[in-house]
């Protein structure tokens, strides 16, 4: 982890932990939210509509590779 912790990642609460590349790539920094299209959909009547859900940046990990 480079920053925040695993720990922060609790059942009902909407916190994510993400690479650091894809922090770097999008502009992110610990606290911003980041919404993420689910795998989900919900008909409706003008047809079926992605599920949106809104995450708070927690935490940030990175992989080295060897």
């Amino acid at each position: 982890m480079i920053e925040g912790s695993i720990d922060t990642l609790k059942s009902g609460d909407f916190s994510i932990v993400l690479g650091e590349e894809m922090v770097q790539s999008l502009g992110l920094q610990i606290g911003d939210k980041v919404t993420l299209v689910l795998p989900e959909a919900s008909p409706s009547p003008a047809g079926v509509i992605p599920r949106f859900k809104r995450f708070t940046l927690t935490g940030i990990f990175t992989i080295s590779q060897k």
